[in-house]
């Protein structure tokens, strides 16, 4: 999924499959309305390699993500890797415009950025260490860390805000057919999505939670004002002649023995006379729209009958 990095609004997505498109594919199909706007693009390490990277630059998206060293980095790096790197220490190689970083903390991360170059910052975490009593406790350490990794940490957190959103209200049941599954999960993205614009664009002091949300949308849909949406009839003329009973033969003949009447005469399963093709009236519910306070104002009112 290609998502917006602070909200988590979901730009477009693609359903794996297991077979066909390659990553390479997969990642330029996703970005394709974005080359040549000046993109950051941020990237776990299951995409990133040396020449998607490169190959993206040259398609005007600046990109920074975690990579699997085997994708494509210098040999070299991958040694100095699998060695003991001293703790805090920063390591890079370059080329043109991509960068290729080693920073080890607890452990060794790996990155890979043509955005960003081998800069770093001084930046406080906690860390546990060991007193001279043998007790352990948290502190307060100053660690020089790579920028590269400092904006992979804020702005890789898009897909998984929603992801983390999608799990507080899920839609989706386990099912022996997955078209109905991925069905429910695309209503809930499309929810979501609206909720995301909803919370950047509102100018309402108290905005609505994510439940709320989702029962307004729900009672916008359902609720329908004759008054604002005159109803819609549709009349259904049923052309069915009437059948000959002395006629025996065709599948719409059954023997009918519970219905009194002559030994051997077959009644029809549907039986229809001019008199009693009476035109039938339906009226479709439409959704109408509201403003916003009929919303909340409908939604506080009924939600008690949802629980």
């Amino acid at each position: 999924m290609l998502a917006e990095s602070t909200t988590g609004y979901i730009c477009g997505f693609d359903v794996y499959s297991g077979i066909g498109k390659t990553i390479h594919e997969t990642v330029t199909g996703l970005i394709r309305p974005l080359v040549n706007k000046g993109h950051h693009l941020y990237m776990y390490n299951y995409y990133n390699s040396v020449s998607l990277t490169e190959k993206l630059r040259e398609l005007g998206v600046y990109t920074c993500g975690t990579i699997r060293l085997i994708r494509g980095a210098p040999k070299e790096l991958q040694n100095i890797a699998k060695g003991k790197l001293p703790v805090d220490t920063t390591v890079y190689l370059r080329k043109v415009n991509t960068f290729v970083l080693l920073w080890k903390d607890k452990r060794v991360v790996s990155i890979i950025t043509n955005l960003h170059n081998a800069d770093t910052q001084q930046v406080q975490r906690r860390k546990r260490v060991r007193r001279r009593d043998g007790t352990t406790a948290l502190e307060q350490v100053t660690v020089n860390k790579p920028i590269a990794i400092c904006d992979y940490n804020k702005f890789m957190k898009g897909v998984d805000h929603f992801d983390h959103m999608v799990k507080h209200y899920h839609f989706a049941r386990k099912s022996h057919k997955w078209i109905k599954k991925i069905t429910f999960y695309f209503l809930q993205m499309t929810l979501q999505n609206a909720f995301s614009l909803y919370k950047s664009s509102t100018s309402d002091r108290k905005k609505l939670t994510l439940l709320q949300f989702h029962e307004v949308a729900i009672w916008s849909l359902l609720k329908w004002d004759k008054e604002e949406w005159p109803a819609t009839t549709t009349t259904y003329t049923h052309l069915v002649q009437a059948p000959d009973l002395n006629d025996d033969t065709g599948p719409a003949y059954a023997a009918d023995k519970s219905t009194p009447g002559p030994s051997g005469v077959r009644r029809p399963l549907f039986t229809s006379t001019p008199q009693a093709e009476a035109s039938t009236e339906s009226e479709h519910e439409i959704s109408g729209t509201m403003s916003l306070d009929e919303l909340r104002q409908m939604t506080q009112n009924q939600v008690s009958n949802l629980h």
